[in-house]
């Protein structure tokens, strides 16, 4: 009754100040909803409105029924008195309060706006008709504060600020975080480049040919794939097949240095697709994902096909 009644005045409340027609509504057992036929953000007037409803609802205004014909009806509706009426035939059953809203309804609500106890708005989402405003009144009102409190509370503790100083606070962390990933993908590149270059010395050139086969269970596929990069930059004559086994499916990467002649993408599509798998790239890198129990397969074929695609080239 009391979000049912709050929902009436809220609804009325909008049309009355932002000319924002509600097209449907939602009761629910925590959150009730309004829709509203609204183009234009209306986040900024929210408050506004949450306090013209509670001072109505202060005011303990009378909220009555009755039941009228539906030829009367249908004169108040033609005279803008009611904003539409129920499809159907029959005596219909008006809800008013007393100087702000009359509608047609069959549903059950207070007696008077001082029953609603309180209004809160929650947040508003855009929706396909228009926007949709979240509220609660009465007790639910009451519980959603002491929650909010609840957390603002948690807050303070953890950012040990005052609640006034939380957003500061967060926008503080979030300038922080935002430097630490940036250190922490220039320390990435770094340790590719360092790990790049001992990987070359480790494998040298044999008859005009450097081979790199390697996989990693604690490198992620976005530092292998990193690190595949640089190898076949740096490193002349080379070609690498590496994966990174840390999440499941595996990620593989087949690459080669630009002065050799060798299109990683048709030799790996192919033996991924021999286990209907699928990736790509291009001639010169190339990459995919493979289930984990299927990598020592896949690793297999693709070094016999390296190897006949390296005794074909010359």
């Amino acid at each position: 009754m009391q979000q049912h009644t709050g929902q009436h005045l809220l609804s009325a409340v909008f049309l009355r100040e932002l000319n924002a027609a509600t097209v449907s509504f939602h009761l629910g057992e925590c959150l009730s909803t309004v829709d509203l036929a609204v183009a234009a953000p209306i986040a900024h007037r929210l408050e506004h409105v949450e306090r013209l409803v509670n001072e109505i609802v202060a005011e303990d205004r009378t909220v009555s029924t009755r039941n009228i014909s539906r030829a009367e009806a249908e004169s108040m509706l033609a005279a803008g008195e009611l904003r539409k009426l129920p499809d159907r035939p029959g005596d219909i059953r008006i809800v008013e309060i007393d100087g702000i809203d009359r509608n047609a309804c069959g549903g059950t609500h207070v007696r008077s706006t001082g029953q609603i106890g309180a209004l809160l708005l929650r947040g508003t989402e855009k929706v396909s008709r228009g926007i949709r405003v979240q509220f609660v009144c009465g007790l639910r009102a009451v519980h959603a504060a002491r929650a909010d409190a609840a957390i603002l509370a948690q807050a303070t503790v953890a950012l040990s600020v005052p609640a006034a100083d939380i957003p500061a606070a967060v926008e503080r962390l979030k300038a922080e975080a935002k430097t630490s990933v940036k250190d922490r993908q220039r320390l990435r590149e770094d340790l590719a480049d360092y790990h790049a270059s001992r990987l070359a010395v480790e494998v040298p050139i044999e008859r005009g040919l450097r081979f790199l086969n390697r996989s990693w269970k604690d490198r992620d596929a976005d530092y292998v794939k990193l690190l595949a990069s640089r190898v076949t930059t740096a490193a002349p004559s080379t070609i690498l097949l590496f994966s990174s086994e840390s999440a499941d499916p595996a990620s593989i990467f087949l690459a080669r240095s630009l002065d050799l002649h060798l299109d990683c993408s048709s030799i790996l599509k192919e033996a991924l697709a021999q286990l209907g798998l699928r990736g790509g790239g291009s001639a010169d890198f190339a990459q995919g994902e493979v289930p984990l129990l299927e990598l020592a397969a896949l690793r297999g074929s693709l070094v016999a096909a390296i190897r006949n695609s390296v005794v074909e080239a010359r």
